[in-house]
């Protein structure tokens, strides 16, 4: 069998329930550690996570057997259940998350974004395509909206 080479990043942002701010100081340097660790164990080349109290980005590679879906759901999933596992406060993400392809030329213009998330958001240097996480239809959603979004 011959040896492939794949290397297909993926952006991925998502957010908190109604943008509540759930990502404390405290919850983030946990929950971006415990991010970068999934990603790795589902057999991602992890590159890097960045957020706000109410979003998160990840940069990482697609592993080549996991579908964008499965590792988005499993990362929002596993998060979710191990912080509430052992917080006072819940962490509950919204349904949608956005997905965007990065091409290897733009990965350190990418990675340099999501790392400097706190520096984007406090200038206004806001990358609104960056930052799309999709709609959240709350009991409406079905899984099959446009634009490659599923819920969660």
């Amino acid at each position: 069998m011959p040896d492939n080479h794949v290397c297909v990043y993926v952006h991925l942002v998502w957010a908190t329930w109604d943008r509540a701010p759930l990502v404390k100081p405290a919850v983030q340097a946990w929950l971006h550690g415990f991010l970068a660790d999934e990603a790795r164990r589902l057999g991602s080349r992890f590159v890097v996570v960045g957020g706000m109290a109410d979003h998160v980005h990840v940069l990482t590679e697609l592993p080549t057997l996991l579908c964008i879906a499965d590792l988005v759901k499993q990362l929002k999933g596993a998060s979710s259940r191990v912080a509430n596992a052992h917080a006072e406060n819940p962490l509950r993400w919204q349904r949608g998350y956005g997905v965007f392809s990065v091409g290897h030329r733009e990965r350190a213009a990418v990675e340099a974004y999501v790392r400097n998330q706190p520096a984007h958001h406090g200038s206004d240097g806001v990358d609104a395509d960056l930052e799309e996480t999709g709609k959240d239809y709350g009991s409406e959603a079905r899984g099959d909206r446009a634009g490659g979004r599923r819920d969660l």
